[in-house]
């Protein structure tokens, strides 16, 4: 992963970004007005104004799809077009409605690539970096199945981020939502709960098949104490 051409994206309003900045200069003794974040030094920075097309209030579905696939679609759908009925998993799969994403573009120009979250892996935010979903809720089988959704035909956000392009190629995947991605057979190490996977699917034993170079981490010490010259890719959910 060392030296690798990666590509970045910060979602964070104007006032957040000052906020922070402030912040991080005050801890450092200073003013905080001439402190910088370290995004703030990339080469190239931009603004997005996001909206939903039929709402005036946003939700991050459609304000993900906005920045990070530059179209603007209907509430609660995320990584298609205007022409996507939400929660009908036939308009989801029809590729005529799917919209690519700046990770679609970025790893077609041979660059690293990759999501880091503070909430799930599988929430609206960061799937819209490599999900097509009539629905932002469907993040797993149990979640397609209120609406009476098979996922073996309809591809829930985790199948997604696992099994397809661009999800599968991520370098670097670091978020929560283990749950999501494992069967209700397995208990979740942290929480001792029950998972929510209803097919029986694991998709981190998947994803550790199918990145044999690719290293699956669970806690802190795993993640500090990683060979990065010798992880191609990296799991930690």
């Amino acid at each position: 992963m060392g030296g690798a051409n990666l590509n970045f994206e910060v979602c964070l309003s104007i006032s957040t970004v000052t906020a922070a900045r402030i912040y991080k200069g005050q801890k450092a003794g200073k003013t905080g007005e001439e402190e910088q974040l370290h995004f703030v030094r990339f080469p190239y920075a931009a603004l997005s104004k996001t909206y939903c097309t039929d709402i005036q209030v946003a939700d991050s579905a459609c304000t993900a799809t906005a920045y990070l696939c530059g179209i603007k679609i209907d509430v609660d759908t995320l990584g298609l077009d205007v022409n996507v009925i939400k929660k009908n998993c036939s308009t989801q799969i029809d590729p005529a409605n799917q919209v690519d994403s700046v990770m679609t573009w970025a790893q077609a120009a041979n660059k690293a690539t990759g999501i880091v979250t503070t909430t799930r892996v599988t929430h609206a935010t960061p799937a819209g970096a490599y999900a097509h979903s009539a629905n932002r809720d469907w993040e797993d089988d149990y979640a397609q199945s209120f609406d009476g959704v098979d996922s073996n035909t309809c591809d829930d956000i985790a199948e997604q981020l696992v099994l397809s392009s661009p999800g599968k190629n991520l370098k670097v995947i670091l978020g929560g939502g283990r749950t999501y991605l494992t069967p209700t057979t397995t208990t979740d190490p942290e929480t001792q709960e029950a998972c929510r996977r209803r097919d029986g699917k694991n998709l981190i034993d998947q994803w550790v098949t199918d990145h044999p170079t690719g290293k699956y981490v669970t806690t802190r010490d795993e993640l500090v104490n990683l060979d990065m010259a010798g992880t191609d890719f990296l799991l930690d959910v």
